[in-house]
């Protein structure tokens, strides 16, 4: 047996897998002029997880809609979400976060490849350790101020300072130091390299030094949430978040003026929304299809969400460092048991943590196969016994105990 304590990860520390509701704006204008059918876009809702590197990994099937359906008579939409949103800047919905900020690149949703965002064009140095972004021109904000290579600086420094207490934004991994040569170029240094990096960096939500500058980032107020995005805010209060179309949008003006985003208490009483006709669009858990409201016109789209659930060992920690205890409980975890237990089937098995189409996915990588007596033989050969027959394995009179950090909301 092992000791196995709970504790929940501080907001600095833990990196959160959010609900993917992501809506392509640029497509927005092959809305259909009829009457839509209300939507219901299936994803899992829980549990959340954190994603360091992983040792066990698992991807749940989840679905989102590309294309939300519009109302024709007064080109709106509403979209139904439960929970109300917190006002941290890094733990924004999904939705919220890409409706209002914009980021220096994008990823090509059909290859994965890295295209044009904020920025036109980029450059990476020979030894991958310094990066340039050159910023479009005449990049605005929604109060009409500049978007210049200094809101990124902002940006890049206030989001990687370890004093900062927020859900972290990306792994900025060994950054040195971040500059602005000028107004439209970004330039970017690291001492070493880092894979990651330029998906990391070109990834990350720009966001205003002009209205953030000295602001609390863990609770701001709706007037802070000024971005560069597809949509403006207009109100945010605890039922509702309105948005309306950005009409100096750099990649073009969405085709729906007018947004609402409004926030319901559970899932029944979404469910009850989308069945009166009262929300177009709502995210939900794709195990609870029998739930559905019994709607004739009622859409489903179904797709892979965007996440896995790892658990991730410490190796500097304790006994941790030893190869053969990380083998062994690898080998002691039951993966297709517990996605099963968990998933109900709605999930798929990972080797690491890519996707197997994804091309960076290492070949001939495999998790060990469950079995517990491959596990309790390489704790023996690590020193870990049951010497005094409690139950309990001991090397060197301690207890083999494990503690495991987990978010607040997969505690239970």
């Amino acid at each position: 047996m092992v000791y196995f304590t709970f504790t929940s990860l501080s907001s600095k520390l833990r990196v959160s897998i959010r609900l993917c509701l992501i809506v392509i704006f640029s497509v927005l204008g092959a809305c259909r002029s009829e009457t839509p059918s209300p939507t219901l876009v299936v994803i899992p809702l829980t549990p959340l997880s954190s994603t360091p590197s992983s040792t066990q990994v698992e991807t749940p099937a989840a679905s989102i809609s590309a294309t939300p359906i519009a109302s024709a008579a007064n080109k709106s939409i509403v979209i139904g979400a439960v929970g109300a949103p917190a006002r941290e800047v890094t733990a924004l919905p999904r939705f919220i976060a890409d409706a209002l900020y914009d980021s220096l690149l994008q990823v090509d949703p059909n290859t994965g490849a890295l295209k044009p965002g904020l920025a036109d064009s980029w450059q990476v140095s020979e030894d991958a350790r310094s990066f340039s972004f050159h910023l479009r021109a005449n990049l605005l904000w929604h109060d009409g101020q500049p978007l210049t290579a200094r809101d990124a600086v902002f940006t890049i420094k206030a989001l990687s300072d370890p004093k900062l207490r927020l859900a972290s934004a990306v792994d900025f991994g060994s950054l040195s130091d971040v500059t602005a040569p000028d107004a439209q170029t970004v330039l970017v240094k690291l001492s070493e390299t880092y894979c990651a990096a330029l998906t990391n960096l070109g990834m990350l939500k720009i966001l205003p030094a002009h209205i953030l500058t000295n602001q609390n980032l863990a609770a701001l107020k709706p007037e802070h949430f000024i971005g560069s995005g597809p949509l403006v805010l207009k109100e945010w209060n605890s039922n509702q978040l309105t948005f309306t179309r950005n009409p100096n949008y750099w990649n073009g003006a969405p085709a729906i003026t007018d947004w609402s985003y409004n926030i319901l208490a559970n899932e029944t009483e979404a469910r009850s929304a989308l069945s009166a006709g009262k929300i177009d669009l709502l995210a939900s858990d794709a195990r609870r299809r029998d739930d559905l409201p019994a709607a004739t016109d009622l859409k489903i789209y179904q797709r892979t969400l965007n996440q896995f659930y790892a658990l991730a060992f410490n190796y500097e920690r304790d006994f941790l460092a030893e190869a053969r205890v990380r083998q062994a409980f690898a080998a002691a975890l039951d993966r297709p048991q517990l996605a099963n237990q968990v998933y109900g089937g709605e999930s798929q098995l990972l080797q690491q943590s890519f996707l197997k189409e994804f091309w960076a996915t290492p070949p001939n990588v495999a998790q060990p196969a469950y079995d517990p007596a491959e596990a309790r033989e390489l704790l023996q050969e690590a020193g870990w016994r049951d010497s005094d027959h409690d139950g309990v394995l001991e090397k060197n009179g301690k207890p083999l105990r494990v503690l495991l950090f987990a978010q607040v909301e997969d505690a239970t």
